[in-house]
């Protein structure tokens, strides 16, 4: 229907993780809530416009617009991505809508994996920044090496450049290992180029 139409106007629009719209109702929000939405890290715009496949003028192209909401939502930051065409008749343009609601930032859970009993912290998009960071201790299920602590980080989407950081650390009493890397995806049909760069450095005693 809108293909080939021209984008006259692009918005933003960033809910916190509780409250927001749905079906044109404003959800209840409860004080558990609330307090949720006080302490959690919203999304930025100006990365999330870094995600963007298309810009004010371009002619709508409904791949690209699959293309940005699939890497919109492989972010797993969002709980709801939505990218609403409205028709403006007047200027024969349309003005696009980009609906964002932020999922919690923060996430605590324990878990079993790999014969180890873990704790697992996360968070994202602290600093106002577009990275994850997630830690973990645990004991393992071996009296020769019972404790490991680790974690990850990851810095996405480098300058709008699709080029994303991720760097990997694992410390037990008798293994130690560490990873980082640079890489790209082939993201969307525009991708003309990708590519992982990865050192990984181990040591076992």
């Amino acid at each position: 229907k809108y293909k080939g139409k021209k984008i006259g106007c692009i918005q933003i629009q960033i809910f916190k993780p509780f409250g927001g719209i749905q079906d044109n109702m404003t959800q209840a929000v409860s004080k558990g809530q609330k307090f949720g939405n006080k302490i959690h890290f919203r999304s930025k715009e100006w990365f999330v416009k870094g995600d963007i496949l298309f810009k004010e003028g371009d002619d709508v192209n409904p791949t690209l617009f699959a293309d940005t909401e699939k890497l919109l939502w492989d972010r797993k930051k969002f709980k709801d991505v939505r990218i609403l065409i409205n028709d403006d008749s007047t200027r024969d343009e349309v003005d696009v809508l980009v609906y964002l609601q932020d999922k919690l930032s923060y996430t605590v859970s324990v878990g079993y994996a790999a014969n180890r009993v873990s704790m697992y912290a996360s968070t994202y998009n602290f600093f106002g920044l577009p990275n994850t960071l997630n830690i973990f201790a645990g004991v393992n299920f071996n009296k020769y090496n019972i404790w490991a602590v680790g974690g990850a980080y990851k810095y996405e989407n480098i300058q709008s450049s699709q080029i994303n950081f991720n760097t990997t650390f694992l410390v037990e009493k008798l293994n130690q290992s560490v990873s980082a890397s640079f890489y790209r995806n082939f993201f969307s049909i525009k991708s003309k180029w990708a590519f992982d760069a990865l050192y990984n450095y181990n040591h076992i005693t």
